[in-house]
């Protein structure tokens, strides 16, 4: 049965037990006291999971004690994972729809291999009033980062070095305990300072019993440089990561609000003919592009007046309606595209020249999209067109902010959009 606990000696005794890959835990465990701890068993644990916020802190080598955990603490929600062990962090993914993911290797110092000497300039702690240039060159900045940057700062060692008074180089000491958010600005590169800051913080780290520890993005080879540099030890793999549990609440008002916006847009005209909608979501991490080509087809994004007027053209021309109906819907679907206030952005597909389909985004936020206005005109290959179409549109869409694309599609649509990606939601 897994309960919920209080940090304990048992816990950290069984942590300890492969201490070197359970520091970020006990990090975690020591610095923030309204973290909550979940166990098996309070005098023998056998599995801990410590919940911060969004992050996960998760240890077991029992298979069944996972299994139990994931389906009792995780539904219908959004999940982060932070320094999963790698063999662990495969288990929880294979279960789970990943949003994000960065695999990392685990670095540590001995305190045998502290060598003081590699430090060539003097190094000291950051002034807290340099808190906005660190966040300002972070590399996953975000509105709460400024925040987290000053508590890290005030409750943690930190080290830099200094030239004429500005911050030149800089580390400090994650919430987890390990080491991070380490940049030199570019103008004081190749000077040794990042081999300062770095020596500096782990004698700090030393000088307070614990172990110096980092976690390297596998591709960032710059770090896992300078790490070496410093004799850092590689000591094993690690996963951060996303996902999505169930179909959270969050998910599904989305999709609607998504589909109650689209349609004012255009009079609540509902010009799907299917009683029943798939609605569905993409998380862009799962976006599969492949598709079989086809010769002489491209997309053109649409970015003028004349444009839009043959993208309206095309895509009634796309969807069943009756005669009489046409021009008072391509009217107001005119009428909605062209208007920016309804964020839409507008593509057609071309085939050898002749425009054949069209599809949009609408901006829900700064990271979901919904997909609308998705037509075909009657081309003997219609399918592979309309699967080409929107493939070839989210591709250009793609970008580092966006999360969900969310979609209500007929019914003879949904295996398509499923090989893209896309899950159902309701």
């Amino acid at each position: 049965m897994i309960i919920k606990t209080k940090p304990s000696n048992a816990i950290i005794e069984y942590l300890t037990k492969n201490k070197i890959v359970n520091l970020n835990i006990i990090g975690v465990i020591e610095n923030e006291p309204e973290a909550e701890i979940y166990v098996d068993n309070e005098e023998t644990p056998n599995i801990v999971l410590v919940r911060y916020e969004y992050f996960n802190y998760i240890y077991t080598e029992d298979d069944e004690l996972l299994d139990e955990m994931l389906e009792n603490l995780f539904k219908d929600n959004f999940y982060g994972f932070s320094g999963v062990h790698k063999p662990l962090a495969e288990k929880i993914i294979k279960r789970y729809s990943l949003t994000w993911e960065n695999k990392c290797a685990l670095y540590y110092l001995p305190e045998a291999k502290l060598d003081l000497s590699l430090i060539k300039n003097p190094v000291k702690a950051i002034d807290s009033e340099d808190a906005k240039v660190v966040d300002e060159f972070y590399t996953y900045r975000h509105p709460g980062s400024i925040e987290q940057i000053k508590k890290d700062i005030f409750n943690r060692p930190s080290s830099a070095v200094y030239v004429n008074d500005d911050i030149a180089s800089w580390v400090l000491v994650h919430n987890d305990n390990s080491m991070g958010i380490m940049y030199t600005k570019e103008e004081y590169r190749k000077k040794g300072y990042a081999v300062d800051a770095t020596i500096g913080i782990a004698s700090k780290i030393i000088s307070l019993g614990k172990t110096p520890f980092l976690h390297i993005v596998t591709s960032n080879t710059m770090s896992l440089a300078l790490a070496t540099k410093c004799d850092f030890v590689k000591y094993d793999y690690l996963d951060f990561f996303g996902i999505i549990a169930g179909v959270p609440p969050e998910l599904i008002d989305v999709n609607n609000n998504s589909k109650i916006n689209h349609l004012k847009t255009i009079e609540d005209f509902n010009y799907i003919k299917d009683v029943k909608l798939n609605c569905m979501y993409l998380p862009m991490y799962c976006f599969k592009d492949e598709y079989e080509k086809i010769q002489g087809f491209s997309i053109t994004k649409v970015a003028d007046m004349e444009t839009i007027n043959i993208w309206c053209e095309t895509f009634i021309d796309g969807i069943d309606l009756k005669e009489e109906t046409k021009d008072w819907f391509r009217d107001i679907v005119y009428k909605a595209v062209s208007n920016s206030e309804n964020a839409y952005t507008l593509y057609i597909g071309m085939l050898n020249g002749k425009p054949v389909s069209t599809t949009a985004f609408q901006k829900f936020d700064d990271d979901v999209l919904g997909l609308y206005f998705t037509a075909v005109k009657d081309e003997i290959n219609r399918n592979e067109i309309r699967m080409a179409t929107i493939i070839e549109a989210l591709t250009s869409e793609k970008n580092d902010h966006l999360e969900f694309v969310v979609i209500q599609s007929p019914e003879e649509y949904a295996g398509m959009m499923k090989k893209m990606g896309f899950v159902h939601s309701h």
